[in-house]
């Protein structure tokens, strides 16, 4: 009896945190019912998570702003982006698929790209949410070289394209 009452145990924990890709911890957000991913993970990794259709259809409907993507293609490649994602958040829901789409558009190197998911408390599985003062999700945060440039927090002010473009924009405004 005590052995099934520990291999019970056990199983529940499995089901309440078990792994996911790259050792990410995957638990049940109990406000909104979503798997939170804590820990590194990529853009693939959330294509290929079955419940994750919120992310196959804002890729699938986002439409990007052109003339945006025109000047992206040619400055982005200069940078590289930190995203602190929330896969249990409504604001995530909507800013990471869009986002996607344009660095797929841009042909942006997924290597410039490191994303981790944080917690409701916007902790992440290691030290990331305080190295990078996480405290909303999503955050974007762009850097050249070691220099943080800019950030685009919970939502964009315009599109995410435009907002990259402004970030970008004012790092190199005589370019």
């Amino acid at each position: 009896m005590r052995l099934s009452f520990f291999a019970i145990l056990i199983l529940m924990s499995y089901a309440v945190f078990a792994q996911g890709p790259g050792g990410v911890e995957i638990s049940k957000d109990a406000k909104s019912g979503y798997l939170m991913w804590r820990g590194d993970f990529s853009f693939n990794d959330l294509n290929n998570e079955k419940s994750f259709d919120w992310f196959r259809d804002g890729v699938k409907n986002y439409k990007p702003n052109k003339n945006a993507l025109k000047v992206l293609r040619q400055k982005l490649p200069d940078y590289k982006l930190v995203i602190a994602i929330g896969t249990w958040c409504s604001d995530s829901h909507t800013m990471i698929p869009g986002l996607y789409t344009v660095l797929e558009l841009c042909s942006f190197s997924p290597q410039n790209v490191y994303m981790f998911g944080v917690n409701r408390d916007k902790e992440s599985l290691n030290a990331d949410s305080k190295l990078y003062h996480i405290k909303n999700a999503p955050t974007v945060i762009v850097y050249k070289g070691n220099q943080e440039i800019g950030r685009i927090i919970e939502t964009a002010h315009t599109t995410i394209e435009d907002d990259l473009l402004e970030i970008i924009s004012k790092d190199t405004p005589n370019r």
